[in-house]
């Protein structure tokens, strides 16, 4: 929720499953540069052992609608 709060951006939730971890969920979620550093701070403080993985993205199709997140708080 931190992250729809904050950026306005919603997640995709899958499950997933590591090799030596175990069961996990994984997030799926696009961002712009600019709001890199804000996730960053997001995901270090919620779980200081995840990783993420980051790639350019240069066509979004469908439906992808940023909230106002000003409008959340």
């Amino acid at each position: 929720m931190e992250i729809y709060h904050t950026l306005g951006r919603t997640v995709t939730l899958m499950e997933g499953s590591g090799l030596i971890s175990g069961e996990k969920i994984v997030l799926y979620c696009v961002v712009t540069r600019i709001e890199m550093p804000t996730m960053r701070k997001i995901v270090s403080n919620d779980d200081y052992s995840a990783f993420m993985a980051i790639s350019d993205v240069s066509e979004i199709i469908r439906k992808h609608i940023k909230s106002n997140s000003s409008k959340l708080k």
